[in-house]
């Protein structure tokens, strides 16, 4: 006699099923868009450019015989000797501390940093920058002459902020007779690729009080750099472009709109195993090569330059040795 089986039960799921959605539940949140970054400070524009020229940013005229060494693991001293060219020969002494504080953990950056430069006439050139946080940093720079003379004072303050940086610099302030420079700058990034911004200078002197705006723009990419500043009467642009990993080259323009004059310099930069050469010319006849040559490994370097200006036929030499330790 057969015995009917009786069919399995249903499966069951361990996952329980989902609770209806609350009536007032608030919306889930939205992805956080990532920040633009940093555009750097508004003095910094055509800084990719004028890195591939020579002339006027590093060239020295006569022999020049520069010293460095490492006195501890935060102080640093150089001995500077310049002989010949324009300029009466000179002895520099200039010590540079950067103390162990770093704003972030992240970045390798230590403050505060102070930097001075003292002659063998007793002029003095000291620069104390610091930072308070990963915002808020400070530079102060002043000058003074034998015997205790004044000559100047410049402070600034810099804030950066997610995807602008703003800067406030006071050049030799005199509230109580209304003298002194101000200057306020603000760059703003657009987007990836693009930052704008403004300037505002102020400067009072004598009772009189003259005021300027100047406005920039600037395009960065992987292959090049653009950049466009426009003054009350003057224009600069410059272009600047990565070839490869060695080479890179540079133009810049200046449009001067009171004397109706422009000059174009075009130049390129060359970074080989144990040399780099820097190269230009311009619209005015002017010719200028810098060559950096490694002798013994990058503790001795052998430094060239010159420049012609073809108008003039007037030429300036420089050769000069630095070493380190």
């Amino acid at each position: 006699m057969s015995m009917e089986v009786p069919p399995p039960p249903p499966p069951t799921s361990s996952v329980p099923p989902a609770p209806p959605p609350a009536e007032d539940a608030p919306p889930a949140a939205r992805p956080q868009e990532p920040s633009l970054p940093d555009p750097g400070p508004y003095t910094d524009l055509h800084r990719e450019a004028r890195g591939v020229f020579s002339y006027p940013y590093t060239f020295f005229e006569g022999i020049k015989l520069a010293f460095m060494r490492g006195v501890s693991q935060n102080m640093q001293v150089s001995h500077t000797i310049n002989l010949g060219g324009s300029q009466p020969p000179g002895y520099h002494f200039a010590p540079t501390y950067v103390g162990d504080y770093k704003p972030d953990p992240e970045d390798n950056q230590q403050f505060p940093v102070c930097i001075s430069d003292v002659d063998h006439e007793g002029n003095l050139r000291a620069q104390i920058i610091h930072s308070f946080n990963k915002r808020l940093s400070a530079t102060f720079n002043g000058q003074s002459k034998p015997r205790g003379e004044w000559q100047g004072a410049e402070s600034s303050l810099h804030y950066v902020g997610d995807d602008w940086q703003a800067n406030l610099t006071a050049v030799n302030p005199k509230p109580s007779t209304q003298e002194g420079i101000m200057v306020m700058s603000y760059l703003q990034k657009i987007s990836t690729h693009f930052a704008a911004g403004g300037e505002f200078l102020y400067q009072g002197q004598g009772g009189h009080v003259n005021t300027a705006i100047s406005l920039a723009a600037r395009y960065r990419c992987p292959d090049f750099v653009a950049c466009a500043s426009l003054a009350m009467h003057q224009i600069g642009l410059s272009y600047y472009a990565p070839i490869d990993a060695k080479t890179k080259v540079a133009t810049e323009l200046d449009i001067n709109l009171v004397q109706g004059d422009a000059t174009a310099t075009f130049g390129y930069a060359v970074q080989m195993r144990t040399a780099s050469v820097k190269a230009q010319f311009d619209t005015k006849g002017q010719v200028a090569c810098g060559i950096e040559q490694e002798l013994l490994g990058p503790a001795f370097v052998l430094m060239l330059n010159g420049i012609h200006d073809h108008m003039s036929t007037e030429s300036k030499l420089g050769v000069g040795l630095r070493m380190s330790t």
